[in-house]
């Protein structure tokens, strides 16, 4: 899934409804957004629920195994970011020893994190949508205001229902 930098979210809710409606480009995603149906945005959002909790779930467990071989989650973050901006083993904050869990534990994180990655795709197409379409939604939401109180609505809807 692909998510925007929080400053552009930040400046699509401090820009004024006005300045948004004025630009055509906007008015485009404000036609597009309404060509979205009530049950489209269900499926969405219950697909974003399922995805949410095979997330959470996954992470737990991926905790575990960190703290089943002998790492902490922030230590095992620490030295994979170390590892991806390419600092050699002397330059990484961490222990010979924890760098040797990390590089014990990291295949089964890895496999683990695919199939996370995998569950979720599952449980967005098994609402009926697919990814691509799952996106645009995302990021129509991000854009227009309109739609997003749209979600917001349905979201108290389903949360009466579910009590």
């Amino acid at each position: 899934m692909k998510f925007r930098p929080a400053i552009l979210l930040l400046i699509f809710f401090l820009t004024p409804a006005y300045i948004l409606a004025q630009n055509p480009a906007n008015a485009d995603l404000q036609r597009t957004s309404e060509q979205i149906s009530d049950e489209e945005l269900k499926q969405y959002l219950l697909a974003t629920f399922m995805a949410q909790s095979i997330y959470n779930d996954d992470n737990v467990r991926m905790a575990d195994t960190l703290k089943h071989h002998g790492l902490g989650v922030d230590v095992y973050n620490r030295i994979l970011n170390s590892m991806k901006m390419g600092e050699s083993q002397q330059e990484i904050d961490a222990s010979e020893s924890d760098i040797r869990k990390f590089r014990n534990v990291s295949p089964t994180i890895n496999d683990m994190q695919e199939s996370m990655e995998q569950k979720i795709v599952s449980a967005i197409e098994s609402n009926g949508i697919d990814l691509e379409r799952f996106d645009e939604i995302f990021e129509l939401i991000q854009q227009v205001p309109a739609l997003k109180m749209r979600v917001e609505a349905l979201m108290a809807e389903m949360e009466e229902w579910n009590n």
